[in-house]
């Protein structure tokens, strides 16, 4: 779990994870913490850097990492998965990210006691393991074809998704407000949906989850 290697990291470069919570509220991130976040909080990138001393090992590696991260990025976003702690982030031997834990799908994570208010995961330590470009290289072109990929099976995504927002052993009727998913996809398959539009789309994505002030609301949890 990315937990761990946070963990062996943090106490590795001696750093108190307990500063970054909010003095006002214990069970969130201090925003200003986030948007200045040292160098020394570059724990993912570290670990990959560390684990592959070979540039070509560190190639792959970091490829697939790439790759797996957006892939699970975008279909994160579509099913409306929630609870990605550390704890629910896999990391394998070869890079590729792997997830866990599937019982907040459909946005029930909206309906946690501290909201979550983005879609996938996509913190500081996530985008600086990227590589050079971060987001807007490999990361990008791959959520933009992850996009095009599941237009082309919208109509089957979409009926197995209702199968489950219409279950009402898996969503209080009283709930059902919140999960609107289902709402959101259809923004994303619309008939004029151009490739130029998707990755217009994508990229809109990816800054809405990446904002400082949105990861600054989330469960202390979340960090680092």
């Amino acid at each position: 779990p990315l937990y761990n290697i946070f963990t062996s990291l943090l106490k590795k470069n001696c750093i108190d994870i307990t500063q970054c919570k909010d003095p006002k509220n214990a069970s969130l991130v201090k925003a200003d913490f986030i948007k200045n976040l040292p160098e020394s909080y570059n724990l993912l990138y570290q670990y990959i850097h560390y684990k592959n001393p070979n540039p070509n090992d560190w190639y792959n590696y970091q490829r697939k990492f790439i790759i797996s991260s957006a892939v699970w990025s975008i279909t994160g976003f579509l099913i409306g998965l929630g609870d990605r702690h550390p704890g629910n982030i896999m990391l394998s031997n070869n890079g590729e990210i792997v997830h866990i834990d599937f019982g907040y799908v459909l946005g029930k994570g909206r309906s946690l006691p501290i909201p979550e208010i983005v879609d996938f995961r996509f913190t500081k330590n996530i985008r600086r393991s990227l590589g050079l470009f971060e987001e807007n290289g490999l990361f990008i072109y791959i959520g933009t074809k992850m996009i095009n990929m599941f237009k082309e099976y919208y109509t089957m995504l979409r009926g197995r998704l209702e199968y489950f927002a219409l279950d009402p052993f898996f969503i209080k009727d009283s709930d059902r407000e919140t999960f609107n998913t289902l709402d959101e996809m259809n923004t994303f398959f619309g008939e004029n949906n151009t490739i130029e539009n998707t990755e217009m789309k994508v990229y809109q994505l990816i800054l809405k989850n990446k904002n400082d002030d949105r990861l600054g609301q989330m469960f202390i949890g979340w960090s680092p």
